[in-house]
């Protein structure tokens, strides 16, 4: 059995069904609108995707007179249909006239002109919602769709291209129906069937019965894509004597479905891209307070560097090595496992020497290299990455110098602990966060160890943790001695190692690379940020609508859809 999909099919222009369309569609819209943060103001000007527009395109052509730019997708987009498309659009027309004179109808008369579907207005793509890879990363600010992620084949690929191409911190409203489609009234009966014959019926009917997707499982699928679900509204549920009869006739793939799992028959998902952090290596266009507490590390490292020959264990993209090699080092050597790192460490190389970059997995040991090679090794928020970690120390004492440095950093323990708490769940990248005393302990092999803390007041400082930061002033900033490495916030331990003692170590000026506020305003800032946005974007799209509103509201000729 085959099925031609709706989109292609002749609809009905009559006028009560014309009434019907422009109903569905203003309901639906105003839905959006309801859902979207920020709400009607948020439209103006944002890149908005729609996902199965449907045979009408009525959503997109509203969401255009809501002042969006507006594009759709569709693996049956429907074309341009004179007979049915010129009377719904001014159907269209005359209702916001009489209704909705906030909105602008240049969209609708412009369609009206072309007698087409043009770019412009709604710029259509005949691709699934699965299908959008050739769609470029962080495209749109809004994606919407109303009764379409059912009838999707591959959710979990879905949703991975659609969190790729919404930018950081945009938004998804999806109103998903998990009914199946060939009997409302019987909302779960797919799942009396085998997983074959189920999969035969989705493919025969271009997936028209529902995927059997359940609320939950989809939510997972969302957050593993990488957003973040604001809310689910589960907005129709199964009736108990319903439910009932169903679970006692579930297929045996399905009688795992508790009552909970089958109850929401239909809901609607909002979503929020998560604002990357590159929590793996620093980038030169990262958080400002990211590249601060790298380069901190960094020109601490580099006041040693002077004249020497230092390996960059880590070196992640190439951000501290090039400090290093600002700072005056002879030479730099970076060593790093992952291989798009590393490109981008080669590629901004300022000696242009890609064979200064090795790939090497640090749990394999030996490190490629000769006994006592480096003056100078740093290994800066690297340890934690690590299974091996006695066995890297071990390797780093190895390729040091007689005379030469080794600067190890690791992350407070208390502090990851504070952020883990903080996020609801581990740094998914550190294999294990040794304590204080674990660190001193891992370092036990070398002659002498001197240890540091950073902290973060209004820039990222790398200070001594013996008792001398009361000596330490950089400008009018001054540390006070004797507080514990928590207690004052310390992000990070750093180790400088050497093979013998020495008998004073020599005072050094604190580094520090400012990057603004201090730590405990940063949600406050982030939160009034927020609301003078949604502020400004609610005037301008006040002003928007009162700059046009007499040139919205003058007569024209569109005909009336009786005529």
């Amino acid at each position: 059995m085959t099925v031609t999909p709706v989109n292609f099919r002749k609809q009905d222009a009559s006028p009560e069904a014309l009434a019907r369309d422009v109903d569905y569609a203003l309901q639906i819209v105003d839905f959006y609108v309801s859902k979207i943060p920020g709400g009607a103001a948020r439209l103006l000007g944002r890149k908005v995707l729609e996902l199965g527009p449907g045979y009408a395109l009525g959503t997109a052509v509203l969401l255009a007179c809501h002042g969006a730019q507006v594009s759709v997708a569709d693996r049956y987009l429907a074309p341009w249909d004179e007979d049915y498309h010129r009377p719904f659009l001014m159907a269209l027309a005359a209702r916001l006239a009489a209704d909705r004179p906030q909105l602008d109808p240049d969209p609708i008369r412009r369609l009206l002109d072309a007698g087409a579907w043009i770019p412009e207005i709604v710029d259509g793509m005949p691709l699934g919602t699965e299908d959008l890879e050739e769609v470029p990363d962080d495209a749109f600010d809004i994606v919407v769709s109303n009764a379409v992620f059912e009838h999707v084949g591959n959710v979990p690929r879905a949703l991975q291209t659609l969190c790729r191409i919404t930018r950081a911190g945009g938004h998804g409203i999806h109103q998903v129906d998990f009914r199946d489609h060939r009997d409302f009234s019987r909302p779960l009966e797919y799942f009396t069937l085998s997983e074959a014959a189920f999969n035969q019926l989705f493919t025969e009917v271009h997936g028209e019965c529902g995927n059997r997707w359940r609320p939950g499982a989809m939510q997972i699928e969302a957050e593993k894509a990488g957003f973040e679900v604001l809310e689910f509204d589960a907005n129709m549920h199964a009736d108990d004597d319903y439910l009932d009869d169903i679970i006692a006739r579930l297929d045996a793939g399905s009688k795992g479905l508790d009552r909970e799992t089958l109850r929401p028959i239909s809901g609607c998902f909002v979503l929020r891209n998560r604002v990357s952090v590159n929590t793996e290596y620093p980038v030169e266009n990262d958080s400002p307070q990211t590249l601060a507490h790298s380069k901190s590390r960094y020109a601490f490292a580099g006041q040693f560097a002077v004249g020497k020959r230092v390996l960059d264990i880590g070196c992640g993209a190439g951000v501290g090595t090039r400090e290093l090699l600002r700072a005056g080092a002879a030479d730099v050597t970076g060593i790093e496992v992952r291989p798009e790192a590393l490109e981008l460490a080669r590629a901004s190389d300022p000696r242009g020497r890609w064979d200064a970059y090795l790939e090497h997995d640090l749990n394999i040991t030996p490190l490629p290299f000769d006994d006592a090679s480096f003056d100078l090794i740093v290994a800066l928020e690297v340890l934690e990455h690590v299974e091996q970690q006695p066995a890297l120390i071990a390797e780093i004492r190895r390729l040091l110098t007689p005379d030469g440095l080794a600067l190890i950093s690791v992350p407070n323990k208390s502090f990851e602990e504070f952020w883990t708490d903080l996020a609801g769940e581990d740094n998914p990248y550190h294999v294990h966060v040794p304590t204080p005393e674990e660190f001193v302990e891992l370092l036990g092999d070398f002659g002498w160890v001197e240890l540091f803390g950073q902290i973060d007041v209004v820039s990222s400082l790398v200070l001594p943790l013996d008792g001398r930061e009361a000596d330490m002033a950089d400008a009018n900033l001054k540390v006070q001695a004797g507080t514990s490495i928590s207690d004052r916030g310390t992000l990070a331990l750093i180790a400088a190692c050497r093979h013998e003692r020495v008998a004073e170590p020599p005072l050094r000026t604190p580094s520090a690379w400012a990057y603004g506020n201090y730590q405990d305003n940063f949600g406050g800032a982030v939160a009034m940020n927020a609301m003078l946005a949604e502020t400004n974007e609610r005037m301008r799209h006040e002003q928007f609508v009162a700059a046009n509103r007499a040139k919205w509201s003058q007569p024209n000729d569109t005909p009336d859809t009786d005529g």
